[in-house]
């Protein structure tokens, strides 16, 4: 593997931990004489976690600063899912899938560079949540305009933990794209286009709801965790995820919550459903390398093109 295609950034790396680990609600099983009724302080607990988690999952492009690989004038986009609420989310048994397609602003640079096929044969995406699968060279038509362009489907594996914002770490998976000489263009720069393919099915785990709710109630004398109170869990389905995406050229503002820390950025909630394309430089990127991520910074901007 080139020197290019393991330059990714620290804070990725760091991530990747958290978030590739395949993880079920792991509870303990209480013996049948456990209290038979749940109480209602730890039942609103469970309701208000499924209901937070209904609205949970904010998608934004980033780049770092210090993205510019070996030398070469292309810049590393990110995209990012972050988990807005406070509990560790458990996927379900549909997984996450988004289709990524990349193309520079300049048509004829493949012509001129052999940009596709090099592209094609050298760069990669690199997950903290998931893999990329699907590769292919294509066209990309967009308003109006037929660009050649490199594509991935993103698939995040069913049975994945995205921790929340209560846990004190970092709640945000990032999607990495190495691009390729995309500033040497003319016009300069590269575009990435997400379409939301399938939305996952979403729980927040048993284990934080009770993290966040330490005195609700749910424990018997002997400490061991009420039956009543597992079954009660038991019984809500998994949540069909609701995406919304944000940059800062979008109107608005979105409330980002990661780390410990809670704040708002500039960038509305746009609602990203299944089958919606969302174009990086129609809504712009934030600076990844500070929480929350900042609008510009050095040279970049926060225009979207890498």
């Amino acid at each position: 593997m080139s020197a290019r295609q393991t330059n990714f950034s620290r804070r990725a790396l760091a991530k990747g931990v958290a978030w590739s680990v395949p993880t079920a609600a792991v509870v303990t099983v209480a013996p049948a004489f456990a209290a038979s009724t749940c109480p209602n302080s730890v039942t609103r607990a469970i309701d208000d976690a499924f209901n937070a988690t209904n609205q949970s999952l904010v998608a934004y492009w980033t780049v770092d600063t210090v993205s510019a690989l070996n030398g070469q004038s292309g810049l590393r986009p990110y995209l990012n899912i972050n988990n807005n609420t406070p509990y560790d989310i458990v996927t379900g048994g549909r997984q996450l899938r988004v289709k990524l397609t990349y193309f520079t602003l300049d048509r004829t640079w493949n012509d001129k560079r052999g940009w596709q096929k090099d592209f094609y044969n050298n760069s990669v995406i690199t997950s903290s949540y998931g893999g990329a699968w699907q590769r292919q060279m294509v066209t990309y038509t967009r308003d109006g305009v037929t660009y050649p362009a490199v594509e991935w489907v993103w698939d995040a594996a069913a049975g994945s933990k995205i921790l929340g914002s209560g846990s004190g770490k970092d709640s945000t998976a990032d999607m990495v794209l190495t691009s390729t000489n995309s500033l040497g263009a003319t016009p300069p720069g590269a575009v990435v286009c997400a379409e939301l393919v399938r939305a996952p099915q979403i729980a927040p785990t048993l284990e934080s709801i009770i993290k966040l709710n330490p005195n609700a109630g749910w424990y018997d004398q002997s400490g061991k965790l009420l039956t009543s109170c597992q079954e009660y869990y038991k019984k809500h389905t998994t949540i069909n995820s609701s995406f919304v995406f944000s940059g800062p050229k979008l109107s608005g503002t979105t409330t980002w919550n990661n780390n410990g820390k809670n704040t708002k950025l500039p960038g509305g909630n746009t609602a990203w459903s299944v089958g919606t394309t969302i174009c990086s430089d129609k809504v712009g990127n934030y600076i990844s390398d500070a929480h929350p991520p900042r609008v510009g910074g050095f040279a970049y901007g926060y225009d979207g093109i890498f």
